[in-house]
């Protein structure tokens, strides 16, 4: 399986000191529960121990959303709303 990169390595974070880390996606998919791997900062103004101020991401993968809800640093963002205006209900 190939990984790919998706922004500055944990070691890259902490040379340019980072003061908040947050990310972004837009269709959950985290095999093998992977989302574990992702940890809340520690709360004192520093990503310095890799952690993640917010992590957003939408409702569009049910099996996600019910595995991370009420975790840190998950924050789930509805898409409800928006595609209902988009189809005018």
């Amino acid at each position: 399986m190939r990984r790919a990169a998706c922004g500055p390595t944990r070691k890259s974070r902490q040379q340019q000191a980072a003061a908040r880390l947050s990310a972004y996606v837009t269709h959950g998919v985290f095999p093998r529960e992977s989302w574990n791997k992702f940890k809340a900062d520690d709360g004192n103004g520093a990503a310095a121990n890799g952690g993640f101020r917010f992590f957003w991401l939408s409702d569009s993968c049910p099996q996600t959303t019910a595995a991370v809800k009420g975790r840190q640093p998950f924050e789930v963002l509805t898409l409800a709303g928006p595609i209902a205006a988009a189809l005018q209900i």
